[in-house]
């Protein structure tokens, strides 16, 4: 079902992105034979120099996401392998989102806990496809090796240890293929707007309205919300996962705790102000905000002392592992 609707909301967006403007356009037909100063070379030149940079950005993003990356996670994954740090992980708990019996393999979400490079108990989960799952050996309450990424500033940051690495050679292949059809659409973009618009005065029908130029706008946009909004909500912010992996664990007391009056799909953002001592004695005020369901505010932890993570570099950025009472 969440892939259903993933892709409804994915086509949903991509209308508004690319036949929508162009259909508005089209229908108003703002083309004209009249170019006044607001079209002059000058202006001509700025607008196409500026789709020029956004399209050009957006090709490289989705080049970058869809072919790039996976090369640069696998051999994160293969130093990791080689250099990582080991660990002892105890499965916390176990949920299966896929069963594909037909190839005897189980897509797994796993909530482990173990010690982070400074040695602090954390807890994290993480997907894992099972290819034995007859031999059951991700159940509730195993114990399992796993490999610490030494360089935080990398994903993933552990795996576990023996894991194999390999291309899903279809999905790339869908890949490339949709890069090829997006850069087929860019190209034809231009070509068929300049025949149709240009008469003669050759760049000079563009405007920030422009199909060319407001079609990349969108894609633009939802490009940034992803990467913004989206991406740090379903994944987690870069620098909490760099803290909880890296970062050095002490107990706090809690000044405060509140809701700041943001909701997130109509959940709450809770912020917990505290003071703590680092390892020299150096007392901090820092504040830890995090969205949680709203069914969940009654098992805040309000009073009293809360474990959290810090770092010597930045001693303001916390994040606390636990904000419940259980």
């Amino acid at each position: 079902m969440k892939k259903g609707m993933l892709i409804f909301w994915g086509l949903y967006l991509l209308f508004f992105c690319i036949p929508f403007p162009i259909i508005i356009y089209m229908a108003t037909d703002e083309s004209s034979d009249t170019y006044t100063a607001e079209s002059s070379l000058f202006w001509s030149w700025f607008w196409l120099g500026l789709s020029v940079l956004i399209w050009g950005y957006i090709l490289w993003f989705f080049i970058n996401q869809s072919l790039i990356q996976p090369v640069k996670d696998k051999n994160v994954i293969q130093d990791i392998a080689k250099n990582g740090i080991e660990r002892k992980a105890n499965i916390t708990s176990q949920v299966i989102l896929k069963n594909e019996t037909l190839k005897n393999q189980q897509l797994l979400q796993l909530n482990l806990r173990f010690n982070n490079l400074n040695n602090y108990p954390i807890e994290d989960s993480h997907f894992f496809v099972d290819i034995k799952p007859e031999e059951n050996r991700f159940a509730k309450g195993k114990e399992i090796d796993i490999l610490l990424n030494r360089n935080v500033e990398h994903t993933p940051y552990f795996i576990l240890k023996g894991q194999q690495t390999k291309y899903n050679n279809s999905g790339m292949l869908y890949r490339l293929l949709g890069l090829v059809l997006l850069l087929a659409y860019v190209v034809g973009l231009y070509i068929y707007f300049y025949d149709r618009d240009s008469k003669g005065h050759e760049w000079q029908f563009l405007t920030f309205m422009h199909p060319i130029i407001f079609t990349g706008f969108m894609i633009l946009l939802f490009v940034a919300v992803y990467q913004l909004l989206l991406k740090p909500l379903m994944f987690g912010k870069k620098w909490e996962q760099k803290l909880l992996y890296a970062g050095k664990m002490v107990s706090a007391e809690i000044r405060n705790v509140r809701q700041t009056g943001l909701l997130v799909n109509d959940q709450p953002e809770v912020r917990f102000d505290v003071s703590y001592a680092n390892e020299k004695g150096v007392v901090y005020q820092a504040f830890y905000k995090k969205v949680v369901q709203l069914i969940d505010i009654p098992a805040l932890r309000r009073e009293g002392y809360i474990d959290i993570m810090y770092s010597d570099e930045k001693p303001e950025k916390i994040v606390i592992p636990n904000i419940f009472n259980h």
